[in-house]
């Protein structure tokens, strides 16, 4: 895979984001607030996946770019930045 697809990934990761707030968290309060009476429904809340590549300063893609400017760096370099800011 290239980067191209790594960004369209994480692009279509914040649409799905956007979907599962829309449909499943917004939509739940909107029921509570008018005292509907709707069933909470489970899904996999993707924010922790997005976090890990946009957050600043540590997201992956703000290391990558930080990276990027010095010259000596190499891909080892870069994956130890990785293992000293990213937590699983």
């Amino acid at each position: 895979n290239s980067f191209e697809q790594l960004c369209i990934n994480i692009a279509n990761e914040q649409i799905q984001y956007y979907f599962n707030q829309h449909i499943f968290a917004w939509e739940l309060e909107e029921y509570k607030n008018e005292a509907v009476e709707a069933a909470e429904v489970s899904y996999v809340d993707n924010r922790p996946i997005l976090d890990m590549f946009l957050s600043k300063p540590v997201g992956l893609l703000a290391l990558l770019d930080e990276e990027s400017h010095f010259p000596k760096a190499t891909d080892a370099t870069l994956v130890g930045k990785f293992h000293q800011n990213i937590k699983s």
